[in-house]
């Protein structure tokens, strides 16, 4: 029974230590998407970018003063202004693809400290997998207002699900109450195809902003 207490103890300065190395945020972002195709394919839309914004959650835990492993689950789209391959309706002259994708991106995180620790910059870079649940196309039509059409998934066997990549990015961080206001600005590199009968990379330029508390 003696040795309850020590236990206790031990549980007690455990947790307090891990919960000073755990900071948590929330993120908010501006998202320029596009998709790579084969080197032979002609794209004759000029605009293949489509921008959307998203938003994901962070839990960061600092390894030391310099170094800390990040986690970032989110909602982002992804896709482009034109799909090489898709069979236009009558009179339709580009179709948009925008998949939904729920992603968790894993970072090794640098950090650096000046002013009395009221300003960060840090750098990261890592990898991480996102599942495709849902999206649409929106057909342009060259006499008529656009349509939207929501993907039905069970009619497209050739739209892969998951998603893997790797990111990289940095940004600043200013000291605002408890936590640190952060913007900072993230690349994506997709590497499987969205489609399995087109060449077609995700690819994505992400600028966000956040704000991050230490528990």
């Amino acid at each position: 029974m003696k040795l309850t207490p020590i236990l206790f103890l031990l549980a007690s300065l455990f947790a307090t230590g891990l919960s000073a190395q755990i900071t948590l945020g929330v993120n908010v972002f501006y998202n320029n998407a596009w998709q790579q195709y084969d080197e032979n394919l002609l794209i004759l839309r000029q605009q293949v970018y489509i921008h959307n914004v998203g938003a994901s959650a962070t839990v960061e835990y600092a390894i030391d003063q310099h170094f800390s492993l990040v986690v970032e689950p989110g909602f982002v789209q992804r896709g482009a202004a034109c799909e090489p391959g898709f069979q236009l309706p009558i009179g339709g002259s580009e179709a948009t693809l925008v998949g939904n994708y729920i992603e968790m991106p894993v970072t090794l995180q640098g950090n650096l400290f000046a002013w009395q620790n009221k300003l960060q910059f840090f750098a990261k870079a890592g990898a991480g997998y996102s599942y495709l649940t849902g999206g649409y196309r929106e057909i342009d039509f060259e006499d008529s207002a656009a349509q939207r059409t929501r993907f039905d998934m069970s009619q497209e066997p050739n739209l892969n699900r998951l998603d893997f990549g790797f990111y990289g990015g940095g940004g600043v961080g200013v000291k605002a109450g408890p936590g640190y206001l952060t913007a900072e600005f993230r690349y994506y590199h997709g590497m499987p195809d969205m489609d399995d009968f087109q060449v077609s990379k995700n690819r994505a330029l992400s600028y966000g902003v956040g704000y991050r508390i230490g528990l």
